[in-house]
């Protein structure tokens, strides 16, 4: 083996890396999720705490758009 395959397999999967899963987390949210899951040093605690907290701001985040765009909505209707 070269130096470069020993030093991968000693460094791991760059998708693996917790900035990596951070940045896809903030980025696509729970699609994020799967990189987390698939990570075989995390604690299982942390992947339930993490998951649990992506899917309530998701949650959170739908419902304030949902409610913006009503918002709009009748401003818009009350404008013409």
């Amino acid at each position: 083996m070269s130096t470069l395959e020993n030093m991968e397999k000693e460094k791991g999967k760059w998708y693996f890396n917790p900035w990596t899963i951070a940045i896809a987390i903030l980025c696509f949210g729970p699609l994020g999720l799967l990189l987390l899951w698939f990570r075989p040093k995390t604690n299982l605690f942390i992947k339930i705490v993490v998951s649990m907290l992506v899917l309530v701001a998701t949650v959170w985040l739908f419902v304030t758009t949902l409610s913006i765009v009503e918002d709009v909505a009748e401003q818009l209707a009350e404008l013409y």
